[in-house]
């Protein structure tokens, strides 16, 4: 490939800021209103063929019946299961109850029944059984589709199979894969406080399908620092809202929790608290967390990653009403003293885009950066694109380093109304070492109006990153910076930040090359043997550029080698030069 095939330096003026990344795959709703992709899941190996493959839900789907009349059956729900290696559609499962909102809930089982297939726990939270509309888990077949048991909930309108969690040897001692399901709308009545729709969490063996644990919601005393002092109570409500599992962990959600401080009486109402339960001893031990003011709703969504030297997981929290944008926060919990021991990278919404809040879509999704440490995504459906938010609710993925918190990529739809992000799962599928990403687009028009999508990002094993290196030459006000704030994605634009040594409008040049240098030039040094040179103006405070990168497999892997050069009388002979910035593109 010739450098001068390649186009960073053509476009350094364009407006919209990381433009979609193109999907390898897209699947679509078929109905209006279908809703396709508000559930995506990375699961097991259904069809046995060494590759992982692909759970997407339409809890809202319709369904048509043609015998013996032509009917219309709503909000049946849909579960299709895709292969993770061609893409195929494996099995097209369909809820049985009118409004029953079949595929809620999906979680990968494991291989419950060892016939070599890994099965699917698919909830209903609508559904009936002999309550009614108590709500039902069916622990379906990887190898026949066919449902191998089904769980019904214990009280009517519970809500149960609102979440599950699966796939985990949640009892350590045992070795088989267990799952929890949750009922967030369980009444637990006057025997934990007195309140109602406190939430109950149920663990179930995956070797025999009995229950193991209930894990309830309700009244919790809290001692502070003083002993034998409690400095509140926490009402612990809709419990089970969201879960999360891995080797002997378990992360639930409960956003509507309140908490109510002994000596004022004082209620913090939806502060929302995240519990966090251990089985590694072989019995369950549990501690959990509040949110830190009223209405926040923190514990929304949660999820549980990589294991850390403490020999706890990850876990990330979603608490969306946080100051009117959200927040998602990352902790390291320490059983059983502290929830937070390390709490260690938290991301606030996006300035501006105060109707566009995080916290409600979050997910430990696999490594992309090949650091071995699982990385997380946030998704946000309701985000505005382009310059100044023009195109609304476009919707973005943002996915980040689970070693250090910093951005890995962003990207997402370009088109109004599409909400990408509004679910998102990861993993790798087939053995490569890097991991895949499945989206929810859940009003894309492609099928029909709002079917809905499910966009896969297949990984090529080429994260983009940058690094700095030389010296640059100072100037009035010092240095000036060259810095990328966004990674160059391929597909993408990104976003370069050019500082000022002058304090004042000034002009500058910008070097590219394909190799580093070191070549004397005036008293600095050239970094980069430049192939296009480009002037551009600067602003007082520094400028902002958005270059574009051409969607190029081929280009992975590569590096760009940039300089700037800023005319500063003060400079000793009048230029500027910032350090080197070197750019690995991805993606």
């Amino acid at each position: 490939m010739r450098a001068s095939n390649f186009v960073l330096a053509v476009s350094l003026c364009a407006t919209l800021p990381l433009a979609a990344q193109a999907p390898d795959e897209q699947w679509y709703g078929e109905h209006m209103n279908d809703h396709l992709g508000t559930v995506t899941e990375i699961i097991g190996d259904v069809d046995n063929d060494c590759v992982r493959d692909l759970a997407i839900a339409s809890p809202d789907a319709d369904r048509e019946i043609f015998f013996p009349l032509f009917t219309v059956l709503p909000d049946m729900g849909r579960v299709q299961i895709r292969s993770g290696a061609t893409g195929a559609l494996l099995y097209n499962w369909y809820g049985t109850v009118i409004d029953g909102l079949f595929g809620y809930a999906v979680s990968d089982a494991g291989d419950i029944d060892q016939d070599g297939h890994d099965d699917v726990l698919v909830g209903m939270p609508y559904g009936s059984g002999p309550l009614g509309d108590e709500g039902l888990v069916q622990l379906r077949s990887g190898a026949t589709g066919g449902v191998i048991r089904t769980h019904y909930g214990t009280q009517r309108f519970s809500r149960f199979g609102h979440s599950i969690a699966g796939g985990s040897n949640l009892l350590e001692f045992d070795h088989h894969r267990d799952y929890a399901i949750g009922a967030p709308f369980y009444d637990v009545n006057s025997s934990t406080g007195g309140f109602d729709e406190e939430g109950k969490v149920y663990v179930f063996s995956g070797a025999t399908g009995l229950l193991v644990e209930e894990i309830a919601g309700g009244t919790r005393a809290v001692l502070s620092g003083t002993p034998g002092l409690i400095t509140y109570e926490a009402m612990l409500q809709h419990v089970g809202w969201s879960l999360d599992s891995r080797h002997a962990r378990l992360v639930i959600g409960a956003p509507n929790s309140d908490r109510q401080h002994i000596h004022t009486l004082a209620i913090d109402q939806d502060i929302g608290a995240v519990m966090y339960v251990s089985g590694a001893s072989g019995s369950f031990e549990t501690t959990f967390r509040t949110g830190s003011s009223a209405g926040i709703r923190m514990g929304y969504v949660v999820g549980m990653g990589s294991e850390m030297p403490s020999g706890e997981r990850q876990i990330v929290v979603g608490t969306p009403n946080f100051n009117g944008y959200g927040l998602v926060d990352v902790y390291t919990p320490i059983l059983p003293v502290n929830f937070a021991q390390e709490h260690w990278e938290y991301h606030a919404g996006t300035a501006g885009q105060t109707s566009a809040p995080i916290g409600e879509v979050a997910a430990f999704v696999g490594d992309l950066d090949h650091d071995d440490i699982e990385d997380y995504a946030i998704g946000i459906p309701l985000f505005d694109f382009g310059a100044p938010f023009t195109i609304t609710n476009a919707g973005r993925v943002r996915v980040f380093s689970g070693a250090d918190g910093s951005l890995l990529s962003e990207f997402g739809s370009s088109t109004a109304g599409d909400r990408h992000g509004a679910s998102v799962s990861g993993g790798d599928i087939n053995g490569d070492g890097v991991a895949e990403l499945l989206v929810g687009v859940t009003h894309d028009d492609d099928g029909s109006f709002d079917a809905g999508a499910a966009w896969f990002y297949l990984g090529e094993g080429c994260p983009p990153d940058s690094a700095l290196y030389g010296e640059g030459w100072p100037g009035t006000l010092g240095v000036p910076n060259l810095v990328a704030i966004t990674p160059p994605t391929l597909g993408s634009n990104f976003q370069l930040f050019v500082g000022n040594s002058l304090g004042a409008p000034s002009q500058a040049w910008l070097f590219l090359g394909f190799s580093p240098a070191a070549i004397p030039f005036k008293d600095g040094t050239l970094l980069v043997d430049a192939f296009k040179i480009q002037s551009f103006p600067v602003a007082t405070n520094g400028t902002t550029l958005w270059p574009a990168l051409p969607d190029d497999d081929e280009l992975c892997h590569l590096s760009a080698f940039l300089q700037v050069l800023v005319i500063d009388p003060g400079a000793t002979r009048g230029v500027a030069f910032s350090g080197g910035l070197e750019l690995i593109l991805g993606y």
